[in-house]
């Protein structure tokens, strides 16, 4: 979105309408907003949930989407990535490094 006001009005619709639409679903926990330095169009959103049946609720199904922005998003992107959970952190200036 190059339009400033346009991209104002869609953050507006995003945060005031999108979010919280997600976060009333079950299994939605969080979540996280990006934006890409240096650009006015490239957003990353990491939504926290419970597990891939979120994905194929009812609820998620009817808020998920940009309703009336999709005609002016671009390339978008659904990935599902698991958490990684050391069972015991090392502080860097501890940590060896592999021969």
């Amino acid at each position: 979105m190059d339009d400033p006001q346009r991209r104002d009005d869609w953050q507006i619709w995003y945060d005031t309408i999108h979010v919280p639409a997600m976060l009333a679903v079950p299994g939605v926990r969080s979540v996280t907003r990006y934006a890409e330095l240096g650009s006015s169009s490239s957003f990353l959103a990491m939504w926290e949930i419970d597990g891939p049946a979120v994905l194929e609720s009812e609820e998620y199904a009817a808020v998920r989407g940009f309703g009336p922005w999709a005609p002016y998003m671009g390339e978008t992107r659904v990935w599902l990535l698991e958490r990684h959970r050391p069972e015991r952190w090392i502080p860097a200036a501890q940590a060896s490094t592999p021969q």
